[in-house]
């Protein structure tokens, strides 16, 4: 079709909603994904606290916020079953001290009890990242049997 100085209005509409529906790659150049590294200091303590602080308010969906995107859309770190777990407790999580062990490291000491059962005192190493997206927790291992 050719439009020329006394095109009509409908004809520029039909053009224009074309020329719309077409996949014309953008030419502005989009930044390389930057890959994951190792996080520590401040922000990698910054978030293990943030994580087991919100445990303790049987907050799922904030703790889970604080585990790296892959790992807390099902199972385990997942908001809904964070919240199941640490709802059931008889006492809930009680953060005691972390401490970085190096390197992505950090290591979280905490209590609490399940129903009818003694006290646990638990210990975990959570390995931290950094992406693109922030600072995440990628792995916990957990240790002393909690």
């Amino acid at each position: 079709m050719r439009l020329g100085g006394g095109a009509d209005l409908p004809s520029a509409a039909i053009v224009t909603a074309f020329l719309a529906r077409l996949n014309v790659p953008d030419p502005t150049p989009q930044p390389a994904p930057q890959p994951t590294r190792s996080a520590q200091g401040p922000a990698a303590d910054a978030v293990v606290r943030a994580f087991y602080e919100a445990l303790g308010r049987a907050d799922g969906k904030a703790a889970a916020e604080m585990v790296v995107p892959e790992r807390r859309a099902s199972g385990p770190y997942s908001p809904e079953a964070i919240s199941r777990f640490y709802l059931g407790l008889a006492e809930p999580l009680v953060l005691v001290p972390i401490r970085s062990l190096g390197g992505e490291a950090v290591e979280a000491r905490y209590r609490y009890r399940k129903p009818s059962k003694a006290a646990c005192d638990g210990v975990s190493v959570a390995t931290v990242v950094l992406s693109h997206a922030g600072t995440f927790i990628s792995h916990i291992k957990p240790s002393g049997g909690c």
